[in-house]
C-alpha cells in the first residue's frame, strides 16, 4: 500500500524521488524504511540539514549513488549512537561520527563483468546460466564473479581509508548484488569468504573493517 504520509522526515531531507524509484513510481511501506524514518525525524535541525546538503549535491546522480546516502543513514541507524552526520568539505571527510570513532560506509554493487553478462544475455539481473555449460564452466563463470566483487571490495576499502586518514575509524561495506540463480544459495558464503581473505591481506592499523549483505542490514533494521 502506498501512503503520502509515509517517510516525511525522508522526504524532507530530499529523498521523495528515490523512494519513488525503489517502488517504481509509488512509495511504499517498509518495516526498515520506517525505523529509517524515524531515526532520521530523531535528529538534530544540523543533522538534518547536513544529509540534506549531501543529498542535494547527489540530486543529477545515479540510483546507485542515492543508495549510497541510504546505506550511509542505514548503518548510522543500526549500528551506532550518538550520531553525528560530517558536512562533506573534501574528499576525504567521513560520512560520520559516533563516541569518537570516524565511520564511512561503502556500497558494492554488481560487477561490471556481471552487468555484461546480463546486458548480452539480454535478460535482465536474474538469468540463469545456461544449462548447456559444463560444471567446469560454471565454476570459472562463479570464481569471475566472485574475484570481481572481490577487487571492488579491495577499491572501495582503500578509498575509504584515505577518507579517514590519520583517524583510523571503522570502515563498513554494503554489498547489494544480482547473482545468477544458480549461485544463490552459496555465494553470500563465498563472497564474504573472499572479504575475510582481503581484510586479513591489507592488514591494516587503526581500521576495523566490516561488511554486510543488504538484505542483512534490511532486517537488523527491521528488528530494532
Amino acid at each position: 500500500m502506498t501512503d503520502g504520509k509515509l517517510y516525511k522526515a525522508l522526504i524532507e531531507i530530499g529523498l521523495k524521488d528515490y523512494l519513488k524509484q525503489r517502488g517504481n513510481g509509488n512509495i511504499y511501506q517498509e518495516a526498515h524504511m520506517l525505523k529509517i524514518d524515524s531515526f532520521v525525524k530523531n535528529l538534530l535541525d544540523d543533522q538534518k540539514e547536513i544529509l540534506k546538503d549531501k543529498i542535494s549535491k547527489k540530486q543529477k546522480e545515479t540510483h546507485t549513488q542515492h543508495n549510497d546516502m541510504l546505506h550511509e543513514i542505514s548503518i548510522a541507524c543500526a549500528f551506532y549512537d550518538k550520531v553525528n552526520f560530517l558536512q562533506e568539505k573534501d574528499e576525504k571527510t567521513p560520512d560520520f561520527c559516533s563516541n569518537n570513532i570516524y565511520v564511512e560506509v561503502k556500497t558494492i554493487n554488481n560487477s561490471d563483468v556481471e552487468r555484461k553478462r546480463q546486458t548480452e544475455l539480454n535478460k535482465g539481473p536474474h538469468c540463469e546460466i545456461s544449462p548447456a555449460f559444463t560444471q567446469a564452466e560454471v565454476e570459472n563463470i562463479k570464481k569471475e564473479y566472485v574475484d570481481c566483487v572481490g577487487k571492488k571490495f579491495t577499491e572501495h576499502v582503500n578509498k575509504a581509508k584515505e577518507q579517514l586518514n590519520r583517524n583510523g575509524g571503522h570502515i563498513w561495506i554494503v554489498y547489494t548484488i544480482d547473482s545468477p540463480p544458480k549461485f544463490h544459495e552459496k555465494i553470500n558464503e563465498e563472497i564474504e569468504n573472499r572479504f575475510d581473505e582481503i581484510i586479513k591481506e591489507l592488514q591494516i592499523k587503526n581500521l576495523c573493517i566490516k561488511y554486510i549483505n543488504f538484505e542483512s542490514l534490511r532486517k537488523k533494521i527491521a528488528s530494532l
